[in-house]
């Protein structure tokens, strides 16, 4: 399990990842993750996502969690929503299961989260964020990068539009640390190199891209990193 400790390198501008963000705390989709050549796999906690999945409380989910970590070859990260309070204690437990980073919402996050030094942090920027909130966040130390998460949920599965790249590019302008794009509208393949030119340093691939089986998984993963793999290194102007 420690190695799932393994740092998530967001150091290097020439490196565009590639991460899975699991349908379920699965273990056989974990290792699918991994043998696609994902950089890194996120997990859930207190969540209840549009896509269909439900994830409980870590009394629900450890040993799941847990098998998900056992033998990790890649960093797994920790998403932790608002179905319930997050208590600190709870919040002990997740850092003890050695998670490399840990991704919320800003209006999610506890501030014992957010000030904690133990484990590498990165804040997702929601719908309805304004841009003088995006900028303030983007000042704060703590964070090491952060998810472009601003679709709302009555949008997730539609087509990438003009706005969502307009939006995206802005979001970007603000931050000062790398920026990470989920798959919440359908990414095509060939949207990837648009999306590195303007910046972007990874993309994380929902279940709305592969579904919810390991095969699937594994196979849209492979073609992302096929895609990435195919692309000049000097389409990223960070």
């Amino acid at each position: 399990m420690a190695d799932s400790k393994k740092i998530l390198d967001l150091a290097d501008p020439k490196k565009f990842l590639l991460i899975a963000d699991l349908f379920s705390n699965n273990s056989d989709l974990a290792r699918a993750a991994e043998e696609a050549g994902a950089d890194a796999v996120i997990l859930h906690l207190n969540e209840s996502p549009a896509q269909g999945a439900r994830f409980g409380g870590l009394e629900i989910e450890e040993d799941s969690i847990k098998e998900c970590l056992d033998g990790a070859k890649v960093p797994f990260g920790l998403a932790v929503g608002d179905a319930r309070l997050l208590t600190s204690d709870e919040w002990e437990r997740c850092v003890a299961l050695g998670f490399s980073f840990v991704n919320m919402f800003a209006h999610h996050m506890p501030t014992f989260v957010w000030k904690d030094e133990r484990i590498s942090k990165i804040a997702s920027l929601g719908p309805g964020y304004i841009l003088e909130q995006i900028r303030a966040i983007a000042e704060f130390k703590e964070f090491a990068a952060f998810v472009a998460s601003f679709t709302p949920m009555q949008g997730f599965g539609s087509n990438l539009n003009v706005l969502d790249v307009t939006t995206l590019k802005l979001i970007m302008g603000l931050a000062k640390k790398p920026v990470l794009f989920p798959t919440q509208k359908l990414v095509r393949m060939e949207d990837i190199a648009m999306l590195r030119s303007l910046g972007l340093r990874g993309i994380i691939v929902t279940s709305i891209s592969y579904g919810n089986s390991a095969d699937t998984l594994k196979e849209t993963l492979k073609d992302f990193k096929c895609t990435i793999a195919s692309l000049p290194v000097s389409a990223s102007k960070k």
